[in-house]
């Protein structure tokens, strides 16, 4: 995994990085991606157990309510 990860970073001249500075920058906007991600996913399982507990709801029934799509609730139960 560390060898795609830093090929996916790294320009592909002779396979290694031709500037440093490009690489810290792609690394730290990979990070920033993920941490908006973790985020959101946070802010939506806060969503969803408070409705729960407002509303009596599963959390099925509280996720069809936010409008979160089918696919993408099996990593939200997998977290409450």
């Amino acid at each position: 995994m560390q060898d795609s990860f830093f090929s996916d970073l790294s320009a592909q001249e002779g396979g290694r990085p031709t500037d440093m500075c490009e690489v810290l920058d792609r690394v730290e906007n990979k990070g920033k991606e993920e941490g908006r991600i973790e985020g959101r996913l946070e802010g939506r399982l806060e969503g969803i157990r408070t409705l729960m507990k407002n509303f009596d709801l599963t959390a099925q029934q509280a996720m069809e309510m936010m409008e979160i799509p089918e696919e993408e609730r099996p990593k939200y139960e997998a977290r409450l």
